[in-house]
């Protein structure tokens, strides 16, 4: 079975351009070395999930970093993991991650038109580009990649209007789902208005009684 961009000739025959990801994107570099020029300064650690959502739940003071150096993500910015982007670990940075730090393991891109950002964020993470992302990767059993596996990559692009339109519908439906998390958030402190069971009371109760990590 033909294995790298196997597609290409049926995009271009169906009359879709294709560019490879060094025409659309740029690697993109911001670092900074907490442990040694921020020591005092808390920084949240961005993590790329599976499911290409971002989340930065640990929170360090820049001398509890372990890492020397770290790369700083901007709103905008792609970020693939390094061992997991064939996974679907690629992450957009919305307006909520920027600032986040994000390790070594992970390489930073940023589209050269901003506005196709979430556009190649959703066709990088089909199964077939994908697919092509791990026929591309190295070490063994095909672990990593790099920007030399990412830039070859090539994708197909819909007219611009259509493009505007995928962006449009992932955004209305990060919306929603904010919304349905305020509302299961709102139930909790209904909960709380008749049982007291969200009080500050609480909280510590809670966090007095976690194991140590």
């Amino acid at each position: 079975m033909p294995e790298h961009g196997r597609y290409i000739n049926q995009w271009i025959k169906q009359g879709y351009e294709v560019k490879s990801i060094e025409e659309l994107c740029i690697p993109r570099e911001e670092i900074i070395y907490p442990k040694k020029d921020s020591p005092d300064e808390e920084f949240r650690i961005l993590t790329i999930k599976y499911s290409g959502r971002c989340s930065a739940d640990e929170i360090r003071m820049g001398d509890e970093i372990e890492y020397s150096k770290m790369k700083i993500v901007r709103h905008g910015d792609l970020v693939f993991s390094e061992y997991n982007a064939f996974h679907g670990a690629i992450g957009y940075i919305t307006e909520e991650f920027d600032g986040c730090l994000a390790s070594g393991s992970y390489i930073v891109v940023r589209a050269k038109e901003l506005k196709d950002s979430l556009y190649l964020w959703s066709i990088l993470r089909t199964t077939e580009i994908r697919a092509d992302l791990l026929t591309t990767a190295v070490g063994m059993g095909r672990q990593t990649i790099n920007w030399d596996n990412i830039k070859i990559i090539q994708v197909p692009l819909l007219s611009p209007t259509q493009r505007r339109s995928i962006v449009d519908k992932i955004i209305h439906s990060w919306e929603q789902e904010k919304m349905a998390v305020q509302a299961v958030d709102n139930i909790k402190m209904d909960l709380d208005n008749v049982f007291g069971v969200e009080s500050n009371e609480s909280q510590y109760r809670f966090i007095a009684s976690k194991p140590p990590k």
